[in-house]
């Protein structure tokens, strides 16, 4: 007998397999949860701003990147933190105090190997905040321990990850962009924009021209400018960021600091995101720094604005130096080599169930995507990957 669309145990797994509303709802409901906890009691360490990012990456891709590795996930940004703190209590605010941050923040994120970018803004926060209390780690230790049971939780529970809509290779982009960068010349780039932005911030006294979620923006982007989501329309990058910045102090303006502004900020930021049809999360972060800033004004989203605006400029002369190359896929956790023939597929999958066999026995099947080439210049590459493999990929903590 067909089974009604009605029935108990189908309809609501409909429901939140909706483009994403189920999974945005849980990271909404999971940032009010830690601003409400924030203000009970009174420790507005409690709402590290990222914990919008790490949230809604993770729950709404269970399977992605920064989920696959939930240990890391709690872990990484504490011990950033640690050496943020530490800094902040014994060197001043200036250009050398954030490049010295930044560097131990990425070397820890190389020891660990880790892919936990947002913990490189764990770090510098307490720098730019003026936070010298040992009370912020043990804050961010509180969120990102709860965030790591929750997505625990709802990579067994929850329903499977929703269609995005945004064609079939969206998540093996999405994939790339949170992996660990290859080379060393993008962390040249890396240093300079800090140092030069940096450098603004400290002269002009607007701190927030380097927001630490920038320093993560510019990870991501220069560290993989042939699959940077805004790499076909980097201009609207100051705009979406310079929006849920606005709507964030707009927020708290109007809200204060409570559950509501952190709740309206979120739901903001991520109606911006779906807006421009984009996957950043660290935009949401900059919704919610408000919520953490003394006496938030108008200097705060055209700090936002000239940050970005820098970040941009600094990506399209790194993208165009690059030279145009083939969109990077999933290749590395695929197994597949990147210097072997293009239309091969792989044989076998790292990571697969015993016998190279997925849940039930089955062998997933991979399929090749041709990659679009975001410099224009019509190049591609084939890139394995799986569409349909029964059991999810173990973690990798």
């Amino acid at each position: 007998m067909k089974r009604s669309r009605t029935e108990p145990s189908v309809f609501p797994r409909q429901l939140l397999r909706q483009p994403r509303a189920g999974a945005e709802g849980l990271a909404l409901g999971y940032i009010v949860f830690i601003a409400a906890a924030a203000t009970l009691t009174g420790l507005a360490c409690l709402l590290f701003p990222e914990l919008g990012a790490l949230s809604h990456d993770v729950i709404t891709r269970p399977r992605g990147e920064w989920a696959h590795q939930p240990l890391r996930l709690a872990l990484t940004p504490v011990l950033t933190a640690i050496i943020g703190t530490l800094v902040t209590r014994h060197l001043p605010y200036g250009v050398l105090s954030i490049l010295l941050i930044v560097l131990a923040s990425l070397l820890i994120i190389a020891l660990l190997r880790s892919t936990i970018a947002p913990a490189i803004s764990a770090g510098v926060l307490p720098l730019v905040l003026g936070v010298k209390t040992w009370m912020y780690p043990l804050g961010i230790l509180f969120g990102v321990a709860l965030l790591a049971g929750l997505l625990i939780v709802w990579r067994r529970y929850g329903p499977l990850p929703p269609d995005t809509g945004a064609g079939p290779d969206r998540g093996d982009v999405d994939d790339v962009l949170e992996s660990r960068p290859r080379g060393k010349r993008w962390l040249v780039v890396l240093l300079l924009f800090v140092t030069v932005t940096g450098l603004a911030a400290q002269g002009t006294g607007l701190r927030f021209i380097l927001f630490p979620p920038l320093i993560v923006m510019a990870y991501e982007m220069l560290g993989h400018p042939e699959t940077c989501p805004w790499a076909r329309r980097p201009y609207s990058f100051p705009v979406a960021c310079l929006l849920t910045a606005s709507g964030g102090l707009i927020a708290v303006r109007l809200l204060g600091t409570g559950p509501l502004a952190a709740g309206a900020a979120m739901a903001w930021g991520i109606l911006v995101l779906r807006v421009f049809d984009v996957h950043m999360p660290p935009a949401l972060a900059v919704a919610l720094l408000p919520l953490v800033m003394h006496a938030p004004d108008m200097r705060y989203p055209v700090s936002v604005v000239a940050g970005t605006v820098v970040l941009t400029a600094t990506f399209l002369v790194w993208r165009r130096w690059e030279g145009p190359k083939p969109a990077a896929t999933s290749e590395a956790w695929l197994g597949a080599d990147p210097g072997a023939d293009p239309g091969a597929v792989p044989e076998a999958v790292p990571g697969a169930e015993e016998g190279g066999r997925g849940v039930d026995g089955q062998v997933p099947e991979l399929v090749l995507v041709l990659a679009d080439d975001p410099g224009g210049s019509g190049a591609s590459s084939g890139a394995a990957r799986e569409r349909s493999a029964p059991g999810r990929p173990p973690d990798r903590s």
